[in-house]
This record gives structure tokens, C-alpha cells and sequence, in this order.
């Protein structure tokens, strides 16, 4: 079985240790249900472009559209810098989508929110607003360090989320999350599983049993 929710992912960095500040993104409006995801990040970088150069500056992203460039499996994040106008729409999360993506992540506004929400692709936003982009901000960069909420990703991070709220886990951590979080998640089961199983008259009796064998869970 595999893991499907975010908490497992929480409590294994806090038992290893890690602050909430460095892994956890939270706050982001989430477009769908069922919304856990998990994979590398492709990492964006936008900003408030002039008018008057707008057209070349667009362009950046028109290459990056380029399958060679997006690994399929990817969480795109867009650090933004801007909270002015809508920075993704329901066409350029097709795109992340045709090109293998599953999930995209921004500190910034989208737009097109109910388009988005069924097209399959994981969203998770600040906000949305109809504000179109145009000759105001652009993508400037890609495959770059970013910074969302004060957590800092870098391209090829693992990043796992749901509608409770989004992890990165931390460079180098990876094996050691993932082996702790499987550990976790297989204990609620087991404790899942008591809760559905046992009678109602004996429920506290065996959960104590749990408590003493696993500890909380």
C-alpha cells in the first residue's frame, strides 16, 4: 500500500527533527479533492517585466514547453514575486499536464480556477483573480532555487502535498523520510484497522494495548 496523505510526511521530519519552517508550505487554496501528490520539482521564476519588452521576455517560457525539459512526474513551482495578477490559467496547466507534470504550486493568483480544477492536474495557489498577465509579468527563469513561503526548493527536491498543505523535503533527507514515513503510516494502519475491527466494548481496552505497543499515533 502506498502512502496518500500528507501527515505521515510531517510527523516523520519533526521525528527527525526538522522545524516546520524549513519543509512546510502552508495556506495554499488547494483546486481539487483527492489532491495528494508527490514528485521532483521543476522550479519557475516570475516577475514584473516592462511592457516594452515583453514579447522577447515571454518567449523564456515558450522554450521551457519544450519536452525535454520538464521530466515527466514533476511538481512545477513557480515562485512568483507579484500579487497583482494571475500567473497560471487553465491552458498552461494543460501544458504542465501534456507534458507529464502532476502537480503545480505557486505563491501566486491563477485564473480560469473552475477549468483548473477539472483538468487533472494538482493546483495549489494563494489566490485567483481574472487579472491577465499580459505586458505586466512574465516567467523569466526556470531550473532555478526558489523560495515559496520562506521554504527553499531547488530543482529535482521531492515535494509532497495535499489539500492539509505541502512539504519539501529537505536535499539529502529523502531516503530517511520516506523509510520513517512508511514506518508511520504502517502503524496508523494497524491502529486503523483495531478501530474498525474491535467491538465498541472492547475498543478502549485493545487501543491501550496499541498505545503501549507503538505509542501515539
Amino acid at each position: 500500500m502506498e502512502i496518500d496523505y500528507t501527515g505521515v510526511f510531517y510527523d516523520a521530519l519533526r521525528n527527525l527533527e526538522f522545524q516546520d519552517e524549513v519543509f512546510l508550505i502552508k495556506e495554499l487554496k488547494c483546486l481539487q479533492k483527492n489532491s495528494f501528490f508527490m514528485g521532483p520539482a521543476f522550479t519557475t521564476f516570475g516577475e514584473r517585466v516592462d511592457s516594452s519588452g515583453y514579447d522577447k521576455v515571454d518567449k523564456i517560457r515558450l522554450k521551457m514547453y519544450d519536452p525535454r525539459v520538464i521530466p515527466k512526474g514533476s511538481v512545477v513551482v513557480l515562485q512568483t514575486n507579484d500579487n497583482s495578477v494571475a500567473h497560471a490559467g487553465d491552458i498552461t496547466l494543460k501544458i504542465y499536464k501534456r507534458l507529464g507534470a502532476v502537480a503545480f504550486v505557486t505563491d501566486g493568483l491563477v485564473r480560469d480556477s473552475v477549468l483548473i480544477a477539472n483538468n487533472g492536474i494538482k493546483c495549489f495557489c494563494k489566490g485567483m483573480t481574472p487579472v491577465d498577465a499580459l505586458n505586466r509579468w512574465a516567467l523569466t527563469k526556470y531550473n532555478i532555487p526558489v523560495e515559496i513561503q520562506g521554504v527553499k526548493i531547488g530543482p529535482g527536491q521531492i515535494i509532497v502535498g495535499d489539500s492539509d498543505g505541502i512539504i519539501a523535503i529537505p536535499k539529502g533527507t529523502t531516503t530517511a523520510v520516506l523509510e520513517k514515513a512508511m514506518e508511520i503510516f504502517e502503524k496508523e494502519n494497524i491502529v486503523r484497522a483495531t478501530v474498525m475491527s474491535c467491538s465498541t466494548t472492547n475498543l478502549q481496552k485493545n487501543l491501550m494495548q496499541e498505545y503501549k505497543k507503538y505509542g501515539r499515533w
